[in-house]
């Protein structure tokens, strides 16, 4: 059994194999502030879910990759703003989506938010003493 902790301040258990198998992981909120750790492995768990490759087909392969690395970034950077500021796995994936940047298109987006929702789930965890050690669960793909 997993103890989920919802944005509504609920706690629930539910088993092992219902956290990250549905959307339930979308209503989740990071239960504490992350730790430098937690916010490096979240942040590569989450970048490998965007869309990295340069060029669109007129040469410019070198800067539009520079320039989908800078757009990742500041996607990033967003998302964990809106984490810090205890917005749902769900929430941040649907602003995403919403943004309709070629390096987050919705495919990207809900992958992502399973990925987060996922790895609030494994803090979740770790704080009622489950857990790893990097805190957040595993890699969605």
């Amino acid at each position: 059994l997993h103890v989920i902790l919802f944005s509504n301040g609920e706690l629930q258990q539910r088993p092992t194999l219902a956290l990250g198998m549905d959307d339930n992981n979308s209503d989740l909120v990071a239960p504490r502030k992350l730790t430098d750790a937690e916010t490096v492995r979240l942040r590569s768990l989450l970048k490998s879910k965007l869309n990295l490759r340069g060029g669109n087909g007129d040469g410019g392969v070198a800067s539009d990759l520079q320039q989908a690395e800078e757009d990742a970034a500041d996607l990033l950077d967003y998302a964990f703003a809106m984490i810090a500021n205890g917005k749902t796995a769900g929430y941040v994936a649907a602003e995403l989506k919403s943004m309709e940047m070629e390096v987050c298109d919705a495919n990207s987006a809900e992958m992502l938010g399973r990925t987060l929702g996922r790895f609030l789930g494994g803090m979740v965890e770790k704080k009622g003493g489950g857990g790893n050690k990097n805190g957040g669960g595993d890699e969605d793909s």
